[in-house]
């Protein structure tokens, strides 16, 4: 019987998601799914749902976009709440909702030209 490694550690998982440093490095352009979320994000104070996101973005991968644009703003820059409601089922479930914070405002009015 052949054993395999997994390839990605598990304590490791997890680490780029969690890194709270400000990538003003990135050159490259948003994309225009990262762009519209990024500006669905600024324009209110308010919560937007994922499956908000995953319509604004036009794509079904709303949590990427959110960690792409953590990649770029900060870990710190976009906050996500989970809320408890109910599915089509009767049953509770979490579901994931994001704000952008008073710093990832901050840091997206800095860097403008290069974010929207």
């Amino acid at each position: 019987m052949n054993n395999k490694k997994n390839a990605q550690p598990h304590d490791n998982a997890e680490l780029s998601t969690t890194d709270n440093t400000f990538n003003t490095n990135n050159k490259k352009p948003m994309t225009p799914r990262q762009k519209r979320v990024i500006q669905a994000l600024n324009n209110t104070a308010e919560w937007i749902s994922r499956e908000a996101i995953d319509s604004i973005a036009g794509a079904s991968n709303g949590p990427e976009i959110i960690r792409q644009l953590r990649v770029r703003l900060g870990y710190d820059a976009i906050e996500t709440e989970r809320v408890t409601v109910i599915d089509r089922d009767g049953l509770a479930t979490q579901a994931g909702r994001y704000q952008l914070t008073t710093l990832g405002r901050q840091r997206l009015q800095e860097q403008e030209t290069m974010y929207v």
